[in-house]
């Protein structure tokens, strides 16, 4: 399933087929298009700088939360999330083909109730700019999907990434999830929520292969002669009733809630 074709949430019947489909796991693994919400629907109730994001224990992924964010909406993120990290994880290999693994993320994430839509960036990204840092390179990306959201994203994912380098421990998690050798992969997810309780989430996929590097942490300063990313950014729109539909399936495939597969960054 392309990426860039999914323009509607499935069917029972597909839902049905999908599931019925699956593999099981293993165990040891924890783990017209429509439009994404614009500003005016989202909550100005400014970002929470207490508990705002979750780093999953297995796999490299961190979802940042707006203030405001419900449990009930933080739940459904984090356990689709997993659910999709699992089954594109099963069906592919992000180092042969992340194009291929995306894809398969992306159609499990739609079967978990959201859908990726609206504005978006798909391809590669290529710098040999020695000043960049990762995380510059993280907001610029987000950014340019978040429209008139992107103040409010950055302002969030700025607040996370800080804290995330200041956290040896969920430091050490997240490199150790994500970088083997000269490459770097990982998602990154900041949520808000609109007005009316609906989730504005976007979603950042990048899979990266140095030449050369040197320095500290992921998102510290590093000295590159060349970066090239394999990178999706999208809008992500969420649909309650098809994740309510299948969220039993998708607890039952996975063997965990999803709290069991994230550690809070305070």
């Amino acid at each position: 399933m392309n990426i860039n074709k999914q323009l509607s949430f499935p069917t029972a019947e597909e839902c049905d087929a999908y599931f019925g489909d699956l593999l099981p796991i293993e165990r040891t693994h924890r783990q017209t298009a429509p439009q994404a919400l614009m500003a005016a629907d989202v909550r100005e109730s400014g970002i929470d700088t207490g508990n705002d994001a979750e780093v999953n224990k297995d796999v490299p992924v961190i979802i940042a939360f707006a203030d405001g964010v419900s449990e009930v909406n933080r739940e459904a993120v984090m356990l689709s999330v997993s659910f999709a990290e699992a089954v594109a994880a099963q069906k592919g290999n992000i180092n042969l083909d992340a194009v291929k693994w995306l894809e398969y993320y992306a159609e499990a994430f739609r079967y978990g109730g959201w859908l990726t839509a609206g504005g978006h960036e798909y391809g590669e990204y290529t710098t040999s700019d020695t000043s960049a840092t990762m995380d510059s390179v993280v907001l610029e990306l987000i950014s340019a999907v978040a429209g008139p959201n992107a103040q409010t994203v950055i302002t969030l994912l700025n607040l996370v990434l800080d804290k995330l380098q200041k956290n040896e421990s969920m430091m050490k998690l997240f490199e150790r999830n994500s970088k083997k050798g000269s490459t770097s992969t990982f998602r990154i997810m900041p949520c808000l929520e609109s007005t009316t309780g609906i989730p504005v989430t976007y979603l950042l996929s990048m899979h990266c292969e140095y030449t050369s590097d040197s320095g500290g942490a992921l998102f510290w300063k590093w000295s590159v002669s060349k970066l090239k990313i394999k990178r999706l950014a999208k809008g992500v729109n969420f649909d309650k009733y098809t994740h309510e539909r299948n969220k039993q399936r998708i607890l039952d495939y996975l063997g965990n809630d999803a709290d069991e597969f994230f550690d809070g960054l305070k």
